[in-house]
């Protein structure tokens, strides 16, 4: 499968149109996700907001890679801010009804009420000769800004946030709501621990509830991950927490029962109810993060200014493959 990159300028609002492709595409008829190729065209004449504030200055998406898939992969997307390039970065994993699709951006806004950028992305069908199975399309692309950087960014495809992520701008430990020891120590992870409450039949559901524990010194994460047959458990992939960037990190992926060689395992979607504990020392990390399988979907800020005490996403699919999400994002107790 070639390479091709697909850039587009865009103006104040993230408006642009699609350049730079290398060959000519078809859209695959009733894929409301992608891309109609007559749409598509370069804008030279595009222009950014007044250069004083933050604007976005061009974007840019290249398929790297692409191929049949070889099992349940999921949408990804890795989201960084680079500020030595003025530019955020973003990479990942999408999936198509063939692997003869590419990559674009639909649409990158810039919002600059709440300093956020949310970036859309789609695929559009080319006109080669393919494989008829299920595709998986990896990427990496850039959004350049002029003036400075967001505070956020996030990617979504098909409706659900593949990944997002936040900046707190050089503030200070207090504003950010990061909690150290009198003695100014960094927070040390000592233990953690899963614990799975129930395995029953349901949905391809995925959340997750994040609680920052200020008197036990604990971030509990309370959550369901979904499984492919009855004898799947959760379990913790990994738990790290990063000193510099002050964030706890963890991952719950599913894998057998330790008695799934002992039991009849029927093939079946199952939801995973569980939960994790993640113990500290010297007080707590500045935010946490959680992902399933890898995937990360879920941020909260220790001493964030939202209403309530969790952050949770959810995506579920429906027998027409339809896809939803919802989240919110809460405080301490």
């Amino acid at each position: 499968m070639k390479r091709r990159t697909i850039l587009r300028r865009s103006s104040a609002l993230g408006a642009a149109a699609l350049a730079g492709c290398l060959s000519d595409a078809t859209t695959e008829p009733g894929d409301p996700n992608e891309s109609d190729p007559g749409d598509a065209g370069p804008d030279e004449d595009a222009e950014t907001e007044d250069s004083d504030g933050v604007s976005v200055a061009s974007v840019g998406v290249e398929t790297v890679a692409s191929e049949c898939a070889s099992g349940d992969e999921d949408p990804t997307a890795d989201v960084r801010l680079v500020e030595s390039e003025t530019a955020v970065r973003f990479s990942g994993l999408l999936t198509a009804g063939t692997p003869c699709h590419e990559v674009l951006v639909e649409s990158a806004e810039y919002d600059e009420s709440e300093d956020a950028l949310a970036i859309v992305l789609a695929t559009e069908r080319s006109d080669e000769p393919c494989q008829d199975c299920v595709g998986t399309l990896e990427y990496e692309g850039t959004v350049a800004f002029d003036g400075g950087l967001p505070d956020e960014a996030a990617v979504s495809y098909q409706d659900v946030v593949l990944g997002s992520t936040a900046t707190d701008n050089g503030s200070s430990d207090e504003e950010s709501g990061s909690e150290k020891s009198d003695g100014g120590e960094t927070p040390k992870l000592t233990d953690s621990a899963i614990d799975v409450s129930e395995v029953s039949p349901g949905e391809q559901v995925d959340e997750a509830d994040i609680e920052f524990d200020r008197d036990a010194n604990a971030v509990v994460v309370e959550g369901t991950i979904h499984g492919h047959d009855a004898c799947q458990t959760a379990k913790l992939g990994s738990v790290d927490y990063d000193a510099e960037d002050d964030e706890l990190s963890v991952d719950v992926v599913t894998a057998a029962a330790d008695d799934a060689d002992d039991r009849l395992c029927a093939e079946s979607i199952v939801e995973i109810d569980y939960a994790v504990r993640v113990q500290f020392e010297n007080g707590l990390p500045g935010s946490a993060t959680v992902s399933h399988d890898g995937r990360a979907f879920v941020s909260a800020g220790h001493g964030s200014s939202a209403a309530s005490g969790s952050a949770s996403s959810s995506r579920s699919t429906s027998a027409s493959g339809s896809s939803s999400s919802s989240a919110s994002t809460t405080t301490d107790r």
